[in-house]
């Protein structure tokens, strides 16, 4: 059986994917964060992962505070093996502005910050520091010209090995255990025949020799806010603002003049310079295993399709980004049957498209949150499509836990 628990952070992102088959045990985490101040998230680790407990990966969707605030000690409470994340080194100085600029107590000490500069250096300092051993994979941005690698990807005969075949993927090395890899890149969980309790899954007829569990992320990325925003610098600070120089504006941020600037831009922005998102498939083609709902030991006979989609902050809004998206993983439509809507729960980034899927759909957001997420209209729009919709806040009882088996 495998556990999905979207934990009750506020205004931030922890999900969790708890496998327990036979002697087998498997730990998957997606976002590890909040923005609500009064979550203790070093509480929230500990109370859903005792010390030294092993992680096999966890994905990062993209690196802003409220998705990556617990990263830190989740890397030094528990044995990580795998960290996963969205690789984007030219858009590193916009993030790090928006760090800045969200908030006056911000330091380029912080954890967050350090992970926007360089995570692979980061995170190994961690790890290190703590006598662990981990390795780190940056996922590329999506490019169209990868189609026909991610078509060959998809729905092969022979599953394949990860340990023994992706070095064919890795676009390159970073130190001693860090690589870049393509978007689409499957990580897989295999569960081994022993460990299956045959008689409560399959009988004779039907039964597989073994459940193969997939992660599939995409690293999108929405170039048309960064040209926007490097505009916005261009007219503020009178010259020519791209890739080449971003980087001499914020390291000249203690000076008044540069920072009101950015500030400027900032606010111009809608506070909001979001310019990827990791968006991430988890589960398996084997239609035997679905997922029902189990609300405070209350079960729910309500069976849909194993597979969630964690949209993390992706802006699913408009014809080109709602395509991306379809286009990635329309082999997988039909195994959906839970999502996590996309920032929070954002207008700006809902498709009113997603509520045709059969699914379970979740909402993360900080009770009165200011920036009033779920929005009124999303919750209109699957309430209208008759949608299973549930919110989960920073209340204890707003936790959802689905059984998968």
């Amino acid at each position: 059986m495998m556990h999905r628990i979207f934990v009750p952070v506020g205004q931030g992102a922890f999900y969790q994917e708890k496998f327990e088959i036979g002697d087998e045990k498997f730990n998957i985490v997606y976002d590890c964060g909040t923005s609500t101040e009064t979550v203790d998230i070093e509480s929230k680790i500990k109370s859903y992962f005792e010390e030294d407990e092993e992680i096999d990966y966890v994905f990062i969707s993209h690196l802003h505070k409220d998705h990556i605030s617990g990263l830190d000690f989740l890397l030094k409470h528990c044995n990580v093996k795998n960290v996963v994340f969205p690789f984007s080194e030219k858009e590193k100085y916009v993030y790090a502005i928006e760090y800045l600029c969200s908030s006056p107590n911000h330091q380029k000490s912080d954890f967050v910050y350090n992970m926007i500069n360089d995570p692979f250096i980061t995170i190994n300092n961690i790890v290190e520091n703590n006598n662990k051993h981990i390795k780190i994979t940056g996922i590329e941005y999506y490019d169209k010209k990868d189609d026909e690698y991610t078509r060959n990807l998809i729905r092969e005969e022979k599953y394949r090995d990860e340990n023994n075949n992706e070095e064919h993927d890795i676009i390159r090395i970073v130190g001693d255990n860090g690589v870049i890899m393509k978007s689409g890149h499957r990580f897989h969980i295999n569960i081994t025949q022993d460990t299956i309790d045959k008689s409560a899954l399959y009988n004779k007829s039907n039964y597989s020799p073994k459940i193969n569990w997939e992660y599939v992320p995409y690293n999108f990325q929405n170039k048309k806010r960064k040209k926007k925003f490097y505009k916005l610098l261009t007219n503020i600070f009178r010259k020519k603002i791209d890739d080449n120089n971003i980087s001499d504006i914020i390291n000249n941020w203690e000076d008044k003049e540069t920072k009101v600037g950015l500030m400027n831009a900032y606010k111009e922005m809608g506070k909001d310079l979001n310019l990827n998102s990791m968006v991430l498939f988890s589960g398996s083609y084997d239609n035997h295993i679905t997922q029902n709902l189990c609300k405070h030991n209350n079960f729910c006979a309500c069976n849909k399709s194993n597979g969630c989609l964690y949209l993390g902050d992706y802006k699913a809004t408009g014809k080109n980004r709602w395509n991306d998206l379809d286009r990635c993983y329309m082999n997988y439509k039909e195994m959906i049957g839970c999502i996590q809507l996309p920032h929070h729960g954002s207008s700006k980034s809902y498709n009113n498209k997603l509520a045709s899927f059969d699914a379970f759909f979740i909402a993360s957001a900080g009770k009165n949150n200011k920036y009033e997420h779920p929005n009124e209209s999303v919750i209109k729009n699957l309430l209208f499509n008759n949608k299973p919709l549930f919110l989960v806040s920073e209340e204890e009882f707003s936790e959802i836990d689905f059984n998968v088996f």
